[in-house]
């Protein structure tokens, strides 16, 4: 963890992100992270996928340690600065997590209420409790891995011949609207989601599907709204020799195809998704920080 706190410190011109290194075990894993900060939610690894439970368990207790612990790298490597945390969104949350019965959380709307109001309190101490040791400002982002199978109704539930009903859009959206955690990112695969998302957010553009998925990303841009591109490690390293001019005419490009002005590059940051060796998450951070100052910077020269 030391390792990537300062890689991390060291290649980040602003706000820090508290690295996820889930590679350490399911106690390292962004559910494990989320459940820590939960008050009075405590969790294991079961059969299938984490269960709730009465009281703190093993690997909920390795949970919390590694969270201090990781706090306490992050602090050695970084001082006071800026930090970002990420932790699984309410929607994701509640399907990652399985009752006592088997059937996911997210079936149970009591249960999904409690997680609800847990997330909010946990996320507000967290933040707190971050200020303090940071002495600057805390970016929250909500993480929903699960929304785009919730919604297509993929998702299974006691088994896999099970499958969870879709849960409508309006549904998703207003529930995350009704979250109470203050300003925050939303990374979602799901662009309707972000669409009706009033905050800052966050889409991987090579995700995008068909002409549905270009649209939708087109409306998005044209919000006045912050709007994070996550790449991958791979892609952008791969992009030659001056791999921030590359990668930054790659995002000016997609900007042109989906027919929005390039202005709207002055709201776009690139960043590096997790994963990958320390040195190619150390060239990829670079990467993205460059690229990000030439989109704001150079846009017309792009």
């Amino acid at each position: 963890m030391s390792v990537a706190c300062d890689i991390v410190g060291s290649e980040s011109a602003a706000a820090c992100t508290i690295p996820l290194l889930p590679e350490r075990g399911a106690h390292a894993e962004l559910v494990a992270r989320t459940a820590v900060l939960l008050p009075e939610v405590y969790c294991e690894v079961g059969a299938r996928s984490w269960v709730l439970t009465d009281r703190p368990q093993l690997t909920t207790r390795r949970a919390v340690d590694t969270w201090r612990w990781d706090l306490d790298a992050c602090e050695q490597q970084w001082g006071q600065r800026d930090v970002i945390v990420s932790v699984m969104g309410p929607w994701s949350l509640a399907t990652a997590l399985e009752l006592p019965n088997g059937h996911r959380a997210v079936t149970d709307p009591g249960a999904r209420r409690d997680l609800n109001q847990a997330l909010e309190a946990g996320v507000a101490e967290a933040v707190a409790g971050l200020s303090a040791r940071f002495g600057g400002a805390v970016q929250v982002v909500l993480e929903e891995p699960w929304v785009p199978a919730l919604l297509q109704g993929s998702v299974p539930d006691t088994s896999d011949f099970d499958e969870l009903a879709a849960v409508p859009q309006y549904e998703i959206s207003k529930a995350l609207d009704a979250l109470a955690v203050g300003p925050a990112w939303l990374d979602c695969a799901s662009l309707a989601t972000l669409l009706q998302w009033e905050g800052p957010v966050t889409f991987d553009p090579l995700g995008l599907k068909g002409t549905a998925g270009f649209d939708a990303a087109a409306e998005l841009l044209s919000v006045d709204k912050g709007v994070r591109l996550t790449l991958s490690v791979d892609e952008l390293m791969g992009a030659g020799d001056d791999a921030a001019r590359g990668v930054a005419v790659r995002v000016a490009r997609f900007v042109d195809m989906l027919g929005v002005g390039r202005e709207m590059l002055q709201r776009i940051a690139v960043c590096a998704k997790d994963g990958g060796d320390a040195l190619g998450l150390a060239g990829a951070i670079a990467v993205a920080r460059e690229a990000t100052d030439m989109l704001h910077r150079d846009a017309g020269d792009l």
